[in-house]
């Protein structure tokens, strides 16, 4: 068995947990392209109602020419994607044999075109694996699991490299002759981007929906009470960050005094709001605040 689907299965036998925190999702909201003029390599991302991948690879060969690969649904990417195996073609082997690398290699886990009649490449091979080579084919007559496993072994690569975003990305993605060099730019990209965002624009509340924590919920997590519980919601909770909503009233009882006629919140009460949010934050990581 390849040692991804092996890894996903002992995730599934472990089993899923649902977690508190809401999922932090970087939602594309308008086309963003990049691309590699070296390599000619491009990335799209679109705005979408959820996360989908198109792939393209084209090596100028008649096995990789025009090789496309979609996914529709992340959900399906064990049954679609994850049996794809690397590849590599066999004037590729020469330099990693030489070298003494590919250790980890077998024809379970990778696939090699047979693109040439290099005779001392095939002695080279022949002497240390025995296998059988025919050009045209793919070496020892293997198979491919899918017609364009190629294609969606490099859509395996890019949901891997897209991971180091950080987030969970809602988009459609588009990737043209995608590698991991050109994979991890588009990544340094789109996470300057998402930054400048999040500087920008700051969090972002639909007070229209049902809040993350009410105010009987946040009563569970801290020990104050009316009138010193300052925070009515909470909104948005993350690894390190949160989102709390104070319903300032014009009934508060300082504004009689502060000021009359000109109505402001204290500011060591607001510093005060600020830290019960940072309370739920922190006590919401132990199991018994």
């Amino acid at each position: 068995m390849d040692l991804l689907w092996s890894l996903l299965k002992k995730i599934k036998d472990v089993g899923l947990k649902n977690q508190k925190i809401k999922k932090n999702i970087f939602v594309i909201d308008k086309k963003i392209e990049f691309k590699d003029k070296d390599s000619g390599a491009y990335y799209i991302l679109e705005p979408s109602d959820k996360l989908s991948f198109n792939v393209e690879i084209n090596y100028p060969n008649s096995f990789l020419n025009n090789n496309i690969a979609i996914l529709k649904d992340i959900n399906s990417f064990e049954e679609m994607i994850a049996p794809s195996r690397t590849f590599c073609f066999l004037n590729d082997l020469k330099s990693l044999i030489e070298n003494n690398l590919i250790k980890g290699g077998d024809l379970n886990n990778a696939v090699v075109f047979i693109d040439n009649d290099d005779d001392d490449l095939k002695k080279l091979i022949l002497n240390k694996f025995q296998l059988e080579i025919n050009k045209g084919e793919i070496l020892n007559n293997n198979k491919l699991r899918f017609d364009n496993e190629p294609a969606r072994h490099k859509l395996l690569d890019v949901i891997g490299d897209f991971c180091l975003l950080g987030k969970n990305i809602q988009a459609k993605i588009t990737c043209y002759k995608p590698g991991h060099k050109n994979n991890i730019a588009c990544v340094k990209y789109l996470h300057k981007i998402m930054k400048e965002k999040e500087e920008k624009i700051g969090p972002q509340i639909d007070l229209s929906v049902k809040p993350f924590y009410n105010t009987e919920q946040i009563k569970k997590i801290l020990p104050h009470r009316d009138p010193f519980l300052f925070i009515d919601e909470i909104r948005d909770l993350g690894e390190d960050y949160i989102v709390g909503v104070k319903y300032v009233l014009k009934e508060e009882s300082y504004f009689k005094g502060h000021f009359p006629g000109e109505p402001v919140m204290p500011g060591v009460l607001q510093l005060e709001t600020m830290a019960q949010a940072g309370g739920v934050l922190i006590l919401s990581t132990v199991e018994d605040p």
